[in-house]
């Protein structure tokens, strides 16, 4: 159970890293705004599923643009 904890919490870290990343390198001058899908595809997600119950990638990426709103 623990490992599993830890293992979230890296693969979590992990994603909130690959985030800024994308968003740095999909910046546009000189607003410095980054597209939402540009950055969801960087990370693997799929910015726009098909199936109009599957809300987990978009729900991800709200997570993590959430947890950099509050740090930054």
């Amino acid at each position: 159970m623990a490992d599993e904890f830890a293992e979230s919490r890296a693969e979590s870290r992990d994603m909130r890293e690959r985030f800024m990343r994308a968003a740095y390198h999909h910046r546009r001058l000189p607003l410095s705004i980054a597209d939402k899908d540009d950055i969801m595809r960087d990370l693997g997600l799929d910015p726009a599923p098909t199936d109009p119950y599957d809300v987990h990638d978009g729900n991800l990426y709200a997570e993590i643009a959430s947890y950099w709103e509050q740090w930054g």
